[in-house]
């Protein structure tokens, strides 16, 4: 499964946190983004061990505020999306 955690941190505690996170258990990546939130985590694994983890970077001081995303399945034909061509 994979689970993406959008995260709101402290102003300032960014790099400190995306270094730490790294090594916790299931978080695959930790980027920094712009925006409402200045986080995306991206999780893989089971959901037990994802939801212990998640738990785990919930108690951290300096983050203020998550919400999950949980991933659906692929899309594979994504024609319809597509605009016709002009000619």
């Amino acid at each position: 499964m994979k689970v993406y955690a959008l995260i709101q941190v402290q102003p300032g505690k960014e790099d400190e946190l995306s270094k730490g996170l790294s090594t916790f258990q299931n978080v695959k990546s930790a980027d920094l983004v712009h925006g409402p939130y200045n986080m995306v985590l991206v999780f893989e694994g089971d959901i037990t061990s994802i939801e212990k983890t998640l738990m785990r970077v919930k108690k951290i001081p300096y983050i203020e505020k998550t919400e999950l995303l949980l991933k659906q399945s692929f899309i594979r034909d994504i024609s319809y999306l597509q605009k016709p061509s002009v000619r």
